[in-house]
């Protein structure tokens, strides 16, 4: 079967899949796959002596249960590029294991999906291989990229580790991305594990990468240790290969195929918390206040946060005594309207945003008692909003993902909402406390909210902020996150005498430093003192007018990393070639990036110039969006 430059055939027991710059070869044993070759556009990774099984058809199907292989076109129901995909299933009419290879046109990556299904509890190894490649002799450095979420408490969201591999050390290696090189030839594979961080795992062991003998490098920790009755989601994989250099941007364009994003593109979107006045200030009047100035600003969503609805949870302002799932246990109307808050209910909110062309969103919190038991009633109660009132973005708060079947019932949740909504409803996932999915893991559903800052708990840093958007640029599309900006004008007395106040910042620089990603308005615009409230609507439509282009570029990090005293920035390869700068707190005037090139500066702060590969900068703390030409 052919799809544009791809491919895929089953012949003599082999499944051969790939496209012209990647070519895999998989042998069909008895309940297993063998993983023989891995072919690039130089080297073939392969080691008659060490291939990789993907066997947990032995643990789960009975012996003698045949295989059936199928082919399809496949583009998760426009969620994702349209890939082809090779199916491999063992049923036995008891139990079910499905693998899935995906290829997509033009990107040298297998990606590796997989589902079983079980009768009765059933336990499984938590070294259970996810997939591997054989090691041909060779020269070879690891680079291990650790990924970090449950940002409330980490604000390095990659972790990297470098070592040499020595043909007599045994090496486990835990994480996400493992990047080998081969230093002689300077070709590379990357073996990405396509699931929730080390933090946020259903496995507690096991998970990463082993590399035996350096004769094959093997991801383990299939996440369906301990399962019940029902179907599981396998953690999945995706390894690519090429110029190892070239790895980043490679994996960056696959990404983008898996994530096709939101129908909107990019968006910037307000949400109240982050004044810290959480459920307290909650309220028609409120809301309406917030409707008015995102429509003088320009913000395109007003998201309603904790407190609009008749239930609370712990910790609420109202109450201390709420709950942080089993909701329809505590209170059957839990997620009705608060008709104290709401007196002529979210009608009357909905009506007065359409007039001033805003859109409203909604906090929910699906209920994960019970493994998600009541995933359908979430579904239902979220399409009631959307069909209702026409809300379209819904923040998923207090997520608990702690058994695989946990996992795949919230999984169903979301795919019911976005299959029901035709696509349009748009879900914000917040990955910043207990375990979630994260970024590798089920990529295609959503917006991931990355972290709460705040000034008032000294928690929040501009330079920060732009050192996890710059960080997580190297290997991930930023159209994936939401990223926030502050009212900077708050709380100052935390931060007296500190030279990286964000007082000490203007709006358009934080903004500027996100709005690559799905900038965050993260504050009760209303209270936004009038210059700044000036300024953001000025920025704001200078991003209207690029974003378009942003949603569908390349961007990379260019520069230093941020660390407040820095020259750094980003490169975006779009319809044109960006250039986006920033100078932190720092005595040099000017800085080398070292981008031939002839460009004009767009906006940013006065005094900003760029010739011959210099950046200059007059004064401290500037930022510069630039155009070659």
């Amino acid at each position: 079967m052919f799809y544009r430059d791809c491919y895929v055939s089953y012949e003599n027991s082999r499944i051969t899949i790939g496209n012209h710059g990647i070519r895999r070869v998989l042998r069909v044993e008895d309940r297993a796959l063998i993983s023989e070759s891995l072919s690039g556009s130089q080297t073939v990774w392969k080691n008659p002596a060490a291939e990789p099984r993907l066997a947990l058809a032995e643990r789960y199907v009975r012996e003698g249960t045949q295989p059936r292989v199928t082919f399809r076109l496949d583009d998760r129901a426009r969620r994702s590029a349209a890939a082809l995909v090779a199916d491999v299933i063992w049923d036995d009419g008891d139990c079910a294991v499905h693998y899935a290879f995906r290829v997509y046109p033009d990107i040298p990556f297998i990606v590796t999906e997989g589902e079983i299904r079980v009768q009765g509890a059933a336990k499984a190894d938590a070294a259970d291989v996810v997939d591997g490649v054989g090691l041909p002799w060779g020269h070879y450095r690891l680079q291990s990229d650790k990924l970090v979420d449950q940002s409330d408490q980490h604000d390095t969201y990659i972790l990297t580790h470098k070592q040499l591999l020595y043909k007599n050390e045994p090496l486990f290696s835990d994480g996400n991305l493992f990047t080998i090189t081969d230093v002689i030839s300077g070709d590379g594979i990357l073996l990405v594990r396509d699931a929730p961080t080390t933090l946020s795992s259903t496995e507690k062991i096991g998970q990463g990468l082993c590399v035996e003998r350096m004769q094959s490098a093997v991801l383990t920790g299939a996440g369906v240790s301990d399962v019940t009755d029902g179907d599981m989601h396998i953690y999945g994989a995706s390894i690519g290969v090429g110029r190892a250099a070239d790895l980043p941007a490679l994996y960056r364009k696959l990404y983008r195929a898996e994530y096709a994003g939101e129908s909107r593109g990019l968006y910037s979107l307000s949400n109240n918390w982050g004044d810290r006045g959480e459920d307290a200030v909650m309220g028609e009047n409120f809301v309406m206040g917030e409707i008015d100035t995102a429509a003088r600003t320009g913000i395109d969503v007003v998201q309603l946060d904790d407190g609009w609805q008749k239930g609370m949870t712990t910790g609420s302002t109202r109450n201390p005594n709420g709950v942080w799932e089993g909701y329809y246990a505590f209170m059957p109307d839990y997620w009705s309207h608060d008709p104290d808050k709401f007196p002529n209910g979210l009608k009357g909110v909905a009506d007065y945003a359409r007039v001033r062309g805003v859109k409203i969103g909604l906090w929910f919190s699906p209920d994960s008692s019970n493994d998600f038991a009541n995933w359908e009633r979430d579904v239902d109660t979220l399409m009631h909003y959307y069909e209702t009132y026409g809300f379209s973005t819904f923040k998923l708060d207090g997520v608990k993902l702690r058994t695989p079947l946990g996992k795949s019932r919230y999984m169903a949740f979301l795919e019911a909402v976005y299959r029901r909504s035709g696509g349009v409803v748009c879900v914000n996932q917040d990955i910043t406390a207990h375990a979630r999915n994260g970024i590798v893991c089920e990529k295609p559903y959503g917006t991931l909210f990355v972290e709460n800052r705040y000034s008032d708990l000294h928690s929040y840093y501009p330079h920060r902020t732009l050192r996890n958007v710059w960080m997580l640029s190297r290997y991930f599309p930023l159209r994936r996150f939401q990223f926030e900006v502050l009212n900077l004008r708050r709380s100052g007395h935390v931060y007296q005498g500190d030279p990286l106040a964000p007082g000490l910042y203007s709006i358009d620089y934080t903004f500027a430093s996100v709005m690559l990603a799905n900038p965050l308005i993260w504050m009760e615009t209303q209270h936004l003192p009038e210059p700044d409230r000036a300024i953001l609507e000025n920025t704001i439509t200078l991003w209207k007018s690029v974003r378009e282009e942003f949603f569908a570029a390349d961007t990379q990090p260019i520069g230093d990393e941020p660390d407040g005293v820095s020259w750094t920035g980003f490169e975006i390869r779009g319809q044109h070639h960006w250039l986006l700068l920033f100078r932190e707190l720092t005595e040099s005037a000017d800085h080398s990036f070292g981008i031939p090139g002839n460009f004009e500066k767009v906006a940013g702060s006065d005094g900003f110039t760029y010739a011959d590969g210099i950046a200059h900068a007059d004064n401290v703390r500037s930022w510069a969006l630039l155009r070659e030409v």
